[in-house]
């Protein structure tokens, strides 16, 4: 099993790690629980970096106007 951003590979998951992750995730269900992780992990790097700015940048907003 293969993961890639914008074509490029970044991760290639061994038929055995895949059977050890079968042992707590269903066959039938691990691209479907591979596929929310992912978007899971990548929408919460975006809320805390939306936090991050907008704890940086509305003070800086209200100081000037």
């Amino acid at each position: 099993m293969k993961f890639a951003v914008d074509g490029e590979e970044v991760l290639d998951l061994s038929p055995i790690k895949k059977k050890v992750i079968c042992n707590d995730i269903h066959i039938d269900e691990i691209d479907k629980d591979f596929k929310r992780r992912v978007a899971y992990i990548i929408t919460h790097k975006y809320e805390q970096c939306m936090e991050r700015l907008k704890k940086e940048w509305i003070p800086k907003l209200k100081r000037k106007g």
